[in-house]
């Protein structure tokens, strides 16, 4: 699969699990993308490529700080009513998503159907 475009879907509408952008790391796919009931995702991977290894130090441990942080945002949001708990969940990986990829250098889009 590598240098491939990778789409699939996700029925409950949310963006990438973890073990979509380890298969993308792994096999050095060039695009993953999900699609939902309302949004459409994609990954570019990194300019520099993307490999197993760079999973293990360099997406992983993003992707664990940027849990522990939102999913303790969107609890706070859930209990000051700023948001309803199947709205956190609809947020969730892509919020962790747009900060890994910020902080790591690839792109990631989340598009409305």
């Amino acid at each position: 699969m590598k240098d491939a475009v990778f789409t699939h879907n996700h029925t409950g509408g949310n963006s990438f699990s973890p073990e979509d952008i380890y298969l993308a790391a792994v096999y050095d796919i060039a695009e993953i993308r999900v699609v939902g009931k309302k949004y459409r995702h994609r990954l570019v991977r990194p300019a520099a490529g993307w490999s197993e290894q760079f999973w293990r130090s360099t997406i992983r441990p993003s992707l664990r700080k940027h849990q522990e942080d939102v999913t303790a945002e969107l609890n706070d949001a859930i209990y000051k009513g700023r948001m309803t708990a199947e709205e956190a969940e609809q947020q969730y990986w892509h919020e962790i998503w747009s900060r890994v990829a910020k902080e790591i250098g690839f792109i990631y889009v989340r598009t409305e159907w």
